[in-house]
């Protein structure tokens, strides 16, 4: 008996050193699981241990009653974790559909009043807004689910009522859409809720433009869609949703080039379109220029924010939009007038870029500002000036920018200046005059405009010339203004050779092609040289550039009208430069090197 009880004992010290063993790997494992699984906290809240059961010999026994949980499915996870459930707010999605097609039912049963169905449908669809913004932020993925139902719920029905049953008038749908563009924004704003502004807002633009083109009235659409754009340009001027203005601004872009292209046409708006004025077609044209124009002023020189791509790029697409649409609704009367907002547009640009953006952070509004300047510079005084002024001016203005751009020690005014030239050298005519000179026939004589222009341009380049750096950026205004410099040069002296050897009766055809040859390959290998052994690459270039014009001169002149003298003349001319003109200037380089070392 004695030996049972000593074997029974010695039975119940194994299970219970076992089961010790046991209740500690059981512990270890839980404490990996709870590391590995964030969500198994969570499990034991809901799910907590059995308790602990001591036998009465003393046992301890670590039974984890705990019940043991299959993984979560990842479907089953993403519900869980989207607030409140993503099942309920899907259901909840077409449960809001489903109301609105009970109210449309109503509707065309006839058996409600058509004003009652209207007003309860807008409270229907507000209702489902309201709650949006009122759901925490925990449950994004309800909130979302809500504001789709409204704006789903609100533009089919706007889009019936306005051409199925005829109920609203186009004046009221308009007003109704921008209302609900400015409650989602109202009710977004105190917690900056970007998905309760941005569907509303994208919902309403695009159904102000599918309701302009269906209804054949796009005045009061256009007005929603402008009213829309202030709302957005607001909330973005008191740093509010500044990534999300496309949504209305592209809708209100196309909605306009729309206008445009049917009110303007040349034989005028089709007849089942609503009769326009001309003054509002010109107040809806203009108004998207002034409304993202005050913004970015606001934005960029009172909030002093740093503008942004899209601002630049919008404001010149309503620039351009009202531009058009004004000059084709006037038939060019106003030019004159649009002439002068440029060029006033184009001085307060240059202020502002000059006055408040001429520091390191704000360079690249100074390049956007200054860039504007120049361009509505240029369109202005083309649109103002008389030919000859506006040659003489642009030439001036050239000289003083580059001026400018030295002593400032800003190359964007340079810049600028060799565009106002090369401008100057359009309006006077005196890129056309070269052209003919060097390359077509015998010489008319210059106009007084073009050798003033000539000489302007000798002397702007005469100022770059001190540009001594060998970055890109000097060398490329260098090459904007030496271009321009040395073409007249050549046509002038293209022109004083032939009119001292020839008449225009004896100025034959390959006379002139041969002189033509002559005057290039001189300057080829006037300038190149001069430009190794000065350090102005930019005359390497031209010289370069010559003989590439040579060459297509020989194409398309000399072996089209020259004669057998003629033609082997040029050819031996053009060949002894391309032997002669890299050797030049590697001698001159050389030299140069050897003279400064």
């Amino acid at each position: 008996m004695k030996g049972s009880l000593d074997e029974l004992v010695s039975v119940l010290d194994r299970l219970i050193t076992r089961l010790d063993e046991l209740e500690s790997r059981i512990t270890a494992l839980e404490h990996r699981s709870g590391e590995l699984h964030p969500q198994y906290r969570a499990l034991q809240d809901i799910f907590p241990a059995a308790p602990i059961v001591k036998p009465a010999t003393g046992i301890s026994l670590s039974a984890a009653a705990a019940p043991a949980l299959a993984p979560q499915h990842p479907v089953e996870q993403m519900l869980a974790l989207s607030g409140g459930g993503a099942a309920p707010a899907i259901g909840k999605i077409f449960l809001g559909i489903a109301g609105g097609y009970v109210l449309r039912a109503l509707a065309e049963s006839g058996a409600v009043p058509q004003l009652a169905i209207v007003a309860v449908a807008l409270a229907y669809a507000g209702a489902w807004l309201v709650w949006a913004a009122r759901v925490g932020p925990t449950a994004r993925f309800a909130g979302g689910a809500y504001v789709i139902t409204s704006a789903l719920i609100l533009s089919p029905m706007l889009w019936e009522l306005t051409l199925r049953f005829r109920i609203l008038p186009d004046v009221v749908t308009a007003a109704i859409i921008a209302a609900f563009a400015l409650s989602a924004a109202l009710l977004a704003w105190k917690k900056n809720l970007a998905i309760i502004f941005w569907i509303p807002t994208l919902a309403a633009a695009l159904t102000a433009l599918g309701l302009l083109v269906a209804t054949r009235d796009p005045a009061p659409f256009i007005l929603a869609l402008l009213a829309i754009a202030l709302v957005t340009e607001t909330a973005a001027c008191f740093g509010r949703w500044v990534n999300l203005r496309a949504v209305a601004a592209i809708p209100l872009d196309l909605a306009i080039l729309v206008m445009i292209a049917i009110y303007t046409a040349d034989h005028g708006a089709p007849p089942e379109y609503a009769p326009l004025s001309r003054t509002l077609l010109l107040a809806l044209a203009a108004a998207p220029f002034f409304v993202y124009s005050g913004s970015l002023v606001f934005r960029t020189l009172v909030r002093r924010h740093n503008l942004a791509l899209f601002e630049a790029g919008q404001v010149m697409v309503v620039f351009v939009l009202a531009w058009l649409g004004v000059l084709r609704a006037t038939h060019q009367a106003w030019a004159a007038g649009i002439g002068l907002f440029c060029m006033v547009a184009a001085a307060a640009c240059y202020f502002a870029a000059h006055a408040a953006f001429d520091s390191a952070p704000r360079s690249r509004d100074y390049y956007i500002f200054s860039s504007w300047a120049a361009a509505l510079l240029l369109a202005g005084t083309w649109m103002v000036l008389p030919g000859t002024v506006l040659a003489l001016s642009l030439a001036l203005c050239a000289l003083v920018s580059t001026w400018l751009g030295l002593r400032w020690g800003r190359l964007t005014p340079s810049f600028h200046g060799g565009l106002y030239l090369a401008g100057a050298g359009i309006a006077s005519g005196l890129l056309v005059y070269a052209s003919l000179a060097l390359f077509d026939g015998f010489p008319p004589s210059p106009s007084s405009v073009a050798i003033a222009v000539a000489s302007l341009s000798i002397a702007s380049y005469a100022i770059v010339w001190r540009l001594r750096s060998d970055q890109w950026q000097h060398r490329l205004i260098r090459l904007l203004f030496a271009t321009q410099a040395i073409y007249s040069v050549a046509a002038f002296a293209t022109t004083g050779i032939v009119w001292l050897i020839w008449t225009s009766a004896s100025a034959t055809p390959p006379r002139l092609a041969g002189v033509h040859t002559l005057v290039t390959c001189a300057a080829a290998l006037l300038i190149g040289p001069m430009g190794a052994r000065r350090n102005r690459v930019e005359l390497v270039w031209i010289s370069y550039g010559a003989m590439g014009l040579c060459t297509l001169k020989l194409l398309f002149e000399d072996l089209r009208t020259g004669s057998a003298a003629s033609i082997a003349v040029s050819l031996f001319l053009y060949g002894i430069v391309w032997v002669v003109l890299p050797r030049l200037n590697r001698a001159a380089k050389v030299e140069r090197v050897a003279s400064s070392g």
